[in-house]
């Protein structure tokens, strides 16, 4: 079959002819704009390439949650200016820790 071009074939030409023109057009400064003019296209391109699962090793695990909780709070009870809440934080790889009022 010469001449015709396999599917790997096609594939390494195209990737190399969209790299081709990334590199044209500023590279990673062209999706430096990108992600700022147009994040919708930005975030997809993103969630192409990220993947798609997550995981640690025994001495670095990837932190999981458990439970999340979600607090009622009455805004006429937290001090002017405030939103009640100082952070979420992990004590331990794992659960998230309830919200802790500022005092």
């Amino acid at each position: 079959m010469k001449g015709e071009l396999r599917p790997n074939m096609l594939t390494a030409d195209v990737k190399a002819a969209i790299m081709e023109a990334f590199n044209e057009v500023g590279g990673a400064q062209y999706l430096s704009k990108l992600a700022r003019s147009d994040r919708r296209t930005f975030c997809t391109l993103l969630g192409k390439v990220l993947p798609t699962q997550v995981t640690g090793d025994s001495n670095n695990p990837v932190p999981t949650f458990d439970r999340i909780e979600v607090v009622v709070v009455d805004p006429k009870e937290q001090p002017k200016g405030s939103s009640g809440l100082r952070s979420c934080s992990h004590e331990e790889p794992g659960p998230l820790n309830r919200l802790s009022r500022e005092d």
